[in-house]
């Protein structure tokens, strides 16, 4: 599964898996923690890289497009789009990813904004 390392504050060593194709978390936790579990994730999520989590801590995400210096989910982006169901702000992120731990079904609706007009996925 195509996936994002996404770290959600630059004052905490919080990383979460973003799946591009769930538009969801699916793995989250420490530097340390996701390397012990990047072995049971299976080959959707490739070779642990400690390249990926170095651009995260940097950047905000691992991604590399646009730029490098300003990436998809990167520290500029504080609109993650959550299942096509609202908005998930960068601040929230933790604490779904604390709630979905504990049910991947719960509903995190509370922490959603919902769509309008005006939302864009990348802030002009």
């Amino acid at each position: 599964m195509p996936a994002y390392v996404v770290r959600p504050s630059r004052d905490e060593e919080f990383y979460v898996l973003w799946s591009t194709i769930t538009a969801s978390p699916y793995c989250w936790g420490s530097r340390a923690e996701m390397r012990e579990n990047w072995q049971y994730m299976g080959s959707h999520v490739g070779e642990w890289d400690e390249v990926r989590f170095d651009r995260a801590d940097e950047a905000g995400s691992s991604a590399m497009w646009p730029n490098l210096g300003d990436p998809y989910l990167g520290w500029n982006d504080d609109v993650f789009i959550y299942q096509q169901r609202g908005i998930l702000r960068r601040a929230n992120l933790k604490a779904a990813c604390a709630r979905l731990g504990e049910d991947e079904r719960v509903d995190i609706g509370d922490l959603l904004e919902p769509f309008d007009d005006e939302t864009k996925v990348r802030p002009a």
